[in-house]
């Protein structure tokens, strides 16, 4: 489940909590209506929203991209 769609510590109700680390992609398709996520070239997220919502998500992205350190948008090895 990304940060993004739930508060800091909540789990969705009938999902167990697991914390897995490795480099993930989102992708946010306004026009389809979805929201995926891949990690490590795995699919393991898809939600169905609505355009209004995945913007309102990307604005989110762009504005924690402004107080990004230089370690954390350097292109990883």
């Amino acid at each position: 489940m990304p940060r993004s769609r739930l508060a800091i510590g909540e789990v969705p109700r009938g999902w167990d909590a697991d914390v897995e680390t490795g480099e993930a992609l989102f992708l946010a398709y306004p026009d389809r209506g979805w929201l995926v996520v891949f990690l490590d070239e795995r699919l393991v997220y898809k939600e169905a929203l609505s355009g209004a919502q995945l913007h309102a998500i990307g604005r989110g992205w762009q504005y924690e991209d402004k107080f990004k350190t230089k370690l954390e948008t350097a292109p990883s090895r």
